[in-house]
């Protein structure tokens, strides 16, 4: 998810794993999220994995770079199966369902009057993920 704010050139970006009950496992980044970005925050969730994981992506051009591909069998050693979700299937996508959320619902609107208050708002929300602020997502 990206925030721009009323300081024009700050960018707030947020990546998120997300599993169907609300656990989150947030990375707040301030300026661009390209490939190396991506692939740092999945190197920072990979090692602590006990069993199995799969994460679905969208078919973003960053997910299907050489470089965030050429890092996949050192995660699938790790544990982690990274899947691509169809093309045109928003539906599916958990993570942008609940980016939504956050954005129209949740946020505040005093967040959009400085880059820091948009961080304090933003972290605030991520703290409180899976108690305060949840999704019922159905079951497929």
């Amino acid at each position: 998810m990206t925030v721009p704010t009323a300081n024009h050139g700050r960018r707030l970006n947020v990546l998120g794993l997300l599993k169907r009950n609300n656990a989150l496992v947030p990375y707040m980044v301030e300026g661009k999220s390209d490939t190396p970005i991506m692939v740092e925050c999945f190197e920072l969730f990979s090692p602590p994995l006990d069993k199995r994981t799969y994460v679905f992506l969208d078919n973003a051009p960053g997910h299907r770079s050489q470089e965030f591909v050429a890092h996949m069998a050192p995660w699938v050693q790790r544990g982690l199966m990274v899947k691509y979700l169809p093309a045109y299937a928003p539906e599916w996508n958990l993570i942008e369902i609940w980016w939504r959320f956050m954005k129209y619902y949740w946020l505040p609107f005093s967040a959009s009057t400085s880059f820091q208050c948009l961080y304090e708002a933003i972290a605030q929300i991520l703290t409180r993920v899976g108690t305060e602020y949840t999704i019922a997502f159905q079951a497929m």
